[in-house]
């Protein structure tokens, strides 16, 4: 707390030095990389469209961190404010005390920060050792979008289990299209109990994605991947139409739900289970095999809760494929004419 305070009070007292404070100028750092796609959808998006309303009285200084000096200056300002590893990426505002991460919190708080510190009469560069050598640029500049390969390398090794995961799904998918006597097999001998622990597993995980997304509280990603940034990512909405993890939520819900219909339902209708099941399971496994694909290849990020997610959902496809494909196929033989 006292760090926080400390690096408040010197922000406010720099206020007076040359070419950065005027009164009610709002110098704000920002901290990004040419690697990172996001940095480049923020800059664009987000910071330049600021910029250029605000172009007296806010001045973005962009330190680059793929620089070993750019890097130093971003693990300082971790270390001086305590911030926490999940929360630890780019791009990230420094603006006074206050730490902005990701392509969501940057557009979500930036403005009303910054009005904030013009009321008060302004808000001028932090007094972080080298920090002056880097402010020569009075606005962040473009940065390039990163290749294929250097998105993967943003997050080794999360983007790497992504890849193998996204491998041993589409092998699976591919196994699935022929009928075969192993899925019948497969689905005979796992136990109820199981079938409904994966489907618990599947919730639980879209759950606490979705506690993350709503609450934009920050996620504990586990040893490997960067989980905020995917939750920061375009990726977290679902087409504009809402929270993706709150989707996977309520499917998983209802996959329960039909799971203790076939358990404690009538049995006439009980019977029809595993033919629900894989309808709304092979759409959630295929479209888990996409979700898969973009986080190492388009976002550069892995999240773990999501490939937790994309197991469970694999394996209750997987485990209603057989009794769910021969109703489906009697079905539509019954209505044939």
């Amino acid at each position: 707390m006292w760090q926080r305070l400390a690096l408040l009070l010197v922000a406010l007292l720099t206020t007076s030095l040359p070419g950065f404070a005027d009164e009610g100028r709002v110098v704000a750092v920002y901290f990004s990389s040419p690697h990172c796609p996001y940095c480049a959808l923020v800059s664009e998006r987000d910071l330049d469209p600021l910029q250029a309303t605000h172009q007296d009285t806010l001045r973005l200084v962009t330190i680059d961190t793929s620089t070993p000096e750019g890097s130093a200056l971003l693990e300082q300002v971790w270390s001086t404010l305590d911030v926490p590893r999940s929360r630890r990426g780019v791009p990230t505002i420094l603006l006074g005390d206050e730490l902005l991460v990701g392509a969501r919190e940057i557009p979500e708080r930036l403005p009303g920060l910054f009005r904030e510190a013009q009321a008060a009469g302004g808000l001028g560069l932090p007094s972080l050792p080298g920090l002056e050598e880097h402010a020569a640029s009075s606005r962040p500049s473009r940065v390039q979008e990163p290749s294929v390969l250097g998105r993967v390398q943003n997050d080794v090794p999360g983007n790497y289990v992504a890849i193998a995961l996204m491998a041993i799904l589409i092998v699976l998918a591919l196994a699935s299209i022929p009928p075969g006597r192993w899925q019948e097999d497969l689905s005979a001998r796992t136990p109820r109990s199981i079938k409904i622990l994966v489907a618990a597993v599947g919730l639980g995980a879209a759950l606490y994605l979705s506690w993350g997304e709503t609450t934009q509280q920050d996620l504990v990603c586990g040893p490997i991947g960067q989980c905020n940034v995917v939750q920061h990512s375009d990726m977290a909405m679902l087409w504009g139409l809402g929270p993706l993890a709150v989707m996977g939520a309520i499917g998983y819900a209802i996959i329960l739900g039909i799971y203790l219909f076939g358990w404690f339902g009538p049995e006439r209708l009980a019977r029809w289970t595993p033919a629900v099941l894989l309808l709304l399971s092979g759409p959630g496994f295929l479209f888990s095999i996409l979700l898969t694909f973009w986080q190492p290849f388009v976002i550069g990020a892995t999240c773990t809760w999501c490939l937790i997610s994309a197991i469970t959902m694999t394996l209750t496809c997987l485990l209603s494929l057989g009794p769910g494909r021969s109703q489906i196929r009697s079905l539509l033989k019954s209505k044939a004419p």
